[in-house]
Order: C-alpha cells, then structure tokens, then sequence
C-alpha cells in the first residue's frame, strides 16, 4: 500500500508547518515539526509513488484487511467517517458508532447512516450501533452486536473525543467531567467490552486516536490535553497488559488539526491549507497494521510514521 498524503507530505517540504495563532479563530495547538527529512530519503519516497499505483487502486487489490472486523468509534462524521470508508476499501467488515444518526441529527453535517452506506457501496458488511461511549451500556451493546453479527473483532479504533473549549476558571465542572468521560472513560470501557473477541485474535489491534495536545499547552485547552494525556499512560499500560495475548496496543498521535466538517461549518471562510486531511489518520492506521507488532506499546505521531515511510520507499521495501 502507499498511502498517498504520507508521501505527499513528504513532497516537496521536509518537515511538518507550523501554524500561526490567528486571535479571531479558536486556539489551535502548537505544532512540533519533526526532525527534518533528507532530499535523499523524500527522493524515495517519491520513486515508490512513481510507479502510478494510486492509494485507491492498491487498497483494493492489496485488500489488507479482508476477512477483518474493525470496531470504529465517532463514525458519522470527520476522522472516524474517513477511516470506516478507507477501512472498508481495504476490505474490512465493520461496526461503526456514533451520537449522531438520522433520528438524532446533529447541526453538523453526517450520520452513522451516511457513513454504513458509503462503507456497503465499498463492499463492505456494516453493523451499525447508535450510542454514546461514554455510556457503559452502549460501549457493552457494540461488543454484542459485534459478537453476534461477526463473532470476532480484529480492530478496535478509539476515535470518539470531544474538546470543551474554556479558561479553567470559567469552564463548567460537567463539561470537564464529560471530556474524560467521552475521551478516556469511553476506549476504556469499549476497551474493556470487546477484549474476549480481541483476545481470540492473536495479532489483533487496538488503535487509540490521541493528540499533540496530551504533550502541549494551550490556553483553553485543559480537558482535552488533560484527558490525551491520560489517554496515552491508558495506552501504554495497556500494552504491558496485554503482550501475554499478542494484542497489539498503539496510540497514534496526530501533531496538527485535522480539516473535518465541525471546522469548516464553523469556520467556513478559515485558511485550512496547512492542515492535515483526515485521510491521513485512516492512511497511518493502515500502516501500523500492515507492519504487525512494530509499532505495540509506542505513542506514534504522524511525523514519525512520515519518516518511517520515507525510509521504506529508500530501502526498496514495499510501502
């Protein structure tokens, strides 16, 4: 597979933009750019891609997840949506979750409906479970219908979260409350539910979405980067817990923001050109697949997994 906007990124400039602070828009963290690439190593990059194997065409000839069941949460709109679809052209069969459905419309654009019938025109098999992560009943609801409708589950993406913006001093005791719910109470409770069908899969994933914000500060940020970086140690514990079962345990985190529908419906007229698209997310989530137990027990930034895709087009190795 050679995923596109890994080596696009790679194109042309060696390391990650910075971001400016604009006072009218709301905070954006602070990138990190990573170490800079070398010319030789984009130059690899860019011969793997000049063989005109786009990323379509690979996911569906490679099919990389055929046979698989991938869990995916916040599936109506924005990452998670972009994941299920790539997901699915890689030939996983999938459930999906999400608050948001055609019976409880939300003022953004996308549904978990939306979403289910692009998946199926894909080809994929998709069980569809309208619920909250942070609600116990919900998560333990996924993993039933995820046991009844598959009988086994081989990827679980944590991708759910929320960010109440506010200064600490005026920010709501329930709306920090309810970030850690949605942000860590919720992959580990979904965590928790679905481990005997993960545990029956040797090599199996676990994939928690997190964030440069769990390693930076910006003000107005407390809850969400409180609650990633209590996502990350979740992680990393985790991992440790389950080698015995080969479950491969990742935290893959993203530096900058991603151009999703909540932004641009309320940012329409925003310069969104340096951000990242959320098919980026879905292109490293299928990489620290294909690569096995590489990546187990590590937090992965996008930079990281950029290099790494440099070195590999380098190497000669299939991307």
């Amino acid at each position: 597979m050679a995923p596109a906007s890994l080596a696009a990124s790679i194109h042309g400039r060696g390391t990650l933009p910075r971001r400016r602070w604009r006072p009218a828009e709301r905070p954006r963290l602070p990138s990190t750019p990573p170490p800079a690439i070398s010319e030789t190593r984009a130059v690899g990059a860019r011969t793997a891609l000049a063989t005109g194997r786009r990323r379509e065409e690979m996911m569906t000839t490679e099919r990389l997840l055929q046979g698989k069941v991938a869990v995916i949460t916040g599936a109506s709109r924005g990452i998670g949506r972009v994941m299920a679809q790539m997901f699915a052209d890689a030939g996983a069969d999938l459930v999906l979750m999400a608050r948001t459905t055609s019976e409880r419309p939300s003022k953004l654009p996308g549904t978990l409906e939306q979403t289910a019938e692009e998946c199926r025109r894909r080809g994929a098999r998709v069980a569809m479970v309208p619920g909250d992560v942070a609600r116990e009943e919900d998560c333990k609801r996924v993993a039933q219908v995820t046991a009844d409708t598959f009988g086994r589950c081989d990827v679980l993406v944590n991708n759910a979260a929320i960010n109440p913006v506010g200064r600490l001093e005026e920010l709501p005791l329930r709306l920090f409350q309810r970030g850690f719910e949605v942000n860590v109470f919720g992959p580990f409770m979904l965590t928790q539910a679905l481990l005997p069908l993960l545990k029956q899969q040797p090599g199996s994933f676990i994939i928690n979405i997190s964030s440069g914000a769990a390693r930076t500060v910006a003000p107005g940020w407390a809850v969400y980067s409180a609650s990633k970086a209590a996502l990350d140690r979740m992680t990393l514990t985790l991992a440790e817990e389950l080698k015995p079962y080969r479950i491969n345990v990742v935290d893959l985190q993203l530096e900058l923001s991603v151009v999703t529908e909540g932004y641009m419906y309320n940012r329409p007229d925003a310069d969104y050109s340096t951000w990242e698209k959320p098919e980026i997310m879905g292109e490293a989530a299928l990489w620290i697949i294909r690569h096995g137990d590489r990546y187990h027990g590590r937090i992965v930034t996008i930079g990281e997994l950029r290099q790494d895709y440099a070195a590999a087009g380098q190497a000669g190795t299939p991307a």
